[in-house]
């Protein structure tokens, strides 16, 4: 009996420990991941972030970035730089440790896909994402708060300087000197032209491919027929366009993209 005691009891402890010990170093910053083609995906503070391990971009889908436009042809963040430097909204990102934990384990045994909230004075909008293999689509539902009435939503992706980012006749829209074009388009296969212009570009053909040549893959976002979709270059943005039908309780918008190695 005294033989049993002591097992039980040692086994409880073992149990305890090994608890605790996934309690405490099971969750991260930017947990659940998702792989997804060549990258991972996983949600953060600002949005969502594809990238890959020891590499310093993150393509970011963010509602730092996203925004809508009224009437007027007012356009607006869905959380400012003012609501953002005044940490004035919240998230549902690692509220409860012992959710991240759940989150995890559904995630790693691809049983659920990560989802991401924020709420604001304005607006409260959820993330939600959808992946199989190398193809995701990101929506976001979106609740409007107040009588603010939007004609069109947008939804972003940013893309960095030393990106290659062009659409499917060859057009770059991120300046290159000459020499760094022909190494591109011998390299991958790809004609590229410069293309001129304003700083804010609409893509013809409505698909646009951002390729880094320190990552590997490549980043292909889809507009379907009833969206827009451009190149903010200041901003460094690629930005689909939503038109907003009718105003109701919720506007949910999507973003197609294709990872390809």
């Amino acid at each position: 009996m005294k033989h049993l005691a002591a097992n039980v009891f040692f086994t409880l402890i073992l149990i305890i420990t090994g608890l605790a010990s996934i309690y405490g170093v099971l969750i991260s910053e930017r947990s659940p991941v998702l792989a997804i083609g060549s990258m991972q995906l996983a949600p953060f503070s600002s949005g969502f972030a594809l990238f890959q391990e020891n590499r310093p971009y993150y393509f970011s889908f963010s509602p730092y970035n996203d925004y809508i436009v009224t009437d007027d042809n007012s356009k607006s963040a869905l959380i400012t730089k003012a609501e953002v430097d005044a940490k004035s909204f919240t998230t549902d990102l690692h509220i409860l440790k012992i959710l991240d934990i759940q989150n995890n384990l559904l995630n790693y045994f691809n049983l659920d896909h990560p989802n991401l909230t924020f709420s604001t004075s304005n607006y409260q909008f959820t993330y939600r994402v959808e992946a199989k293999n190398n193809k995701l689509i990101l929506s976001r539902n979106l609740q409007i708060k107040n009588n603010i009435i939007p004609k069109l939503v947008g939804s972003t992706v940013n893309y960095f300087g030393t990106d290659f980012v062009y659409d499917q006749s060859g057009r770059l829209y991120v300046f290159k000197q000459p020499e760094d074009i022909t190494w591109f388009s011998q390299f991958y296969g790809v004609n590229l032209t410069y293309e001129q212009g304003e700083d804010r570009i609409m893509i013809p053909g409505k698909v646009v491919t951002i390729v880094n040549p320190s990552v590997a893959g490549a980043i292909v976002i889809r507009a379907r027929d009833n969206q827009n979709l451009f190149v903010d270059r200041p901003a460094h943005l690629i930005e689909i366009e939503d038109p907003v039908v009718k105003v109701g309780d919720n506007i949910t918008t999507s973003m197609n993209i294709e990872i390809y190695d």
